[in-house]
């Protein structure tokens, strides 16, 4: 039933195209022209030292726009599929859609004990300032980040291309309780 199903998810999708070939060596896919080269070299180094140190795969996908009536948790498990991220089913997929300000980590069957869906949820959600502000490095460098911390990896990668800028966040001092 799921095969039937993923087939007519699937095969309209990539008979029309609209899901994009994955960049040759690269884990990081970047079809808005958002990421410096540089960037996308850093990300990469990253990404790799992840898969070598877990085996798990991390496909990253930026894009303008969605194709027409298509969600973007389908869109993302397409591409997954399509583009067979991950050894025995241990995958990842974050695909970004920036005009339309959607984004979705992908986990697959065998991640889910270690990434369940509100941790991926959380870490996505933790994005969100960096998407905002279009610092879209900065964003997938805390993700993977965030990911190399749930996957219990003691040594984190490197961030050695590009640093790393935590966003600077107004006080609270509004939330301070009156005595």
């Amino acid at each position: 039933m799921l095969r039937i199903l993923l087939i007519f998810i699937v095969l309209p999708l990539l008979s029309l195209g609209q899901i994009p070939e994955p960049k040759a060596n690269s884990y990081v896919n970047d079809y808005t022209g958002s990421l410096k080269p540089e960037e996308i070299q850093s990300l990469n180094e990253q990404i790799l030292a992840l898969e070598q140190q877990t085996t798990v795969q991390l496909a990253v996908l930026l894009i303008d726009n969605l194709p027409p009536n298509v969600s973007i948790e389908d869109y993302a498990r397409t591409v997954g599929n399509s583009w067979k991220v991950g050894n025995h089913f241990n995958g990842l997929v974050y695909v970004a859609v920036l005009k339309e300000r959607k984004h979705r980590l992908e986990v697959a069957r065998n991640l889910e004990g270690d990434i369940p869906d509100i941790t991926a949820f959380e870490i996505i959600e933790s994005l969100k300032p960096y998407l905002k502000d279009q610092q879209y490095f900065n964003a997938l460098q805390l993700l993977i980040a965030k990911l190399v911390e749930k996957l219990g990896i003691k040594a984190a990668p490197v961030f050695h291309t590009i640093n790393y800028v935590p966003l600077k966040r107004p006080a609270m001092n509004h939330l301070r309780l009156k005595q």
